[in-house]
């Protein structure tokens, strides 16, 4: 998601199936990586982080403009 936000920095339009495929993603994980049968190894702290990672992609993709100005590449989870 990082390398596709970045491609479409500055683009005017994005693809339909771009957008459909982030809005997916930013949505269902939260709801179904909080589901009570859902393996949880990590700590929350680690879904908390996934989770805003996934709104900030989004937000980079839509808004097109990076949430973390000045890194070249997102620092791992």
């Amino acid at each position: 998601m990082e390398h596709c936000a970045a491609a479409h920095a500055g683009r005017e339009s994005i693809e339909r199936w771009v957008a459909e495929g982030f809005w997916y993603l930013e949505q269902f994980t939260p709801d179904w990586s909080t589901h009570p049968n859902f393996p949880r190894p990590h700590g929350e702290k680690y879904y908390e982080a996934a989770y805003q990672r996934l709104r900030d992609l989004s937000y980079w993709l839509f808004v097109g403009e990076s949430p973390y100005q000045g890194s070249q590449t997102l620092e791992p989870i």
